[in-house]
């Protein structure tokens, strides 16, 4: 019976204790947030579409921008790109862009983005009529191997097939990453192998 009061109050331990830290953490991050309404710059389209900030913030390590995007025109907005900067300062640090269509004059709608930047501070909002196509190295890479298994398929057995291996370059890759993938390429080198190469 002992036993059993005992279990009882060690789970009654566990669960007042996720309660309390569930609580504690969602304080402790809305708390965290800075309110930036007044750090953004909204630059109103030239066929009449704005954007009015409803709950803009960040904190060191994300940020949130809820917002309405409002069609002042009569004219309807077949399509249109809001793009939404996060910047430190004047440094840019990540861009999102959201699809408006089919937006009647006079309505309004709501929209929300996330940002995964650290130190957001203000933001900018502005509309485009295109939105670049994000890729990314492994996009590019997937593209390569299609198309050299394509030549492979559609060339004769006797002609040389080429391959042209990505740019690496041309991509924003942080010397953390190269570091870590040096890492991970050296640990899985059998033992002994090593010696070889160096």
């Amino acid at each position: 019976m002992d036993r059993l009061k005992t279990f009882r109050n060690y789970c009654l331990y566990i669960i007042v204790f996720f309660i309390f830290s569930n609580i504690a953490t969602n304080v402790m991050i809305s708390n965290s947030y800075a309110n930036l309404s007044q750090e953004t710059n909204v630059i109103k389209s030239d066929e009449g579409i704005t954007v009015e900030p409803v709950d803009v913030k960040a904190n060191r390590r994300q940020g949130i921008f809820k917002g309405k995007v409002i069609n002042t025109s009569n004219e309807k907005i077949d399509k249109k790109y809001i793009r939404v900067r996060a910047y430190d300062g004047n440094i840019l640090l990540q861009t999102r862009y959201l699809t408006v269509t089919d937006l009647e004059p006079k309505e309004t709608r709501e929209f929300t983005t996330k940002f995964t930047a650290d130190e957001i501070d203000n933001y900018k909002v502005d509309f485009t009529n295109e939105a670049p196509i994000e890729r990314t190295i492994i996009d590019d890479a997937i593209d390569k191997v299609v198309e050299l298994f394509n030549k492979a398929k559609n060339s004769n057995s006797l002609e040389k097939i080429t391959f042209e291996p990505l740019d690496v370059t041309q991509y924003n890759i942080p010397n953390w990453a190269w570091f870590m993938a040096l890492g991970i390429a050296i640990y899985y080198i059998p033992s002994g192998a090593i010696w070889f190469i160096i």
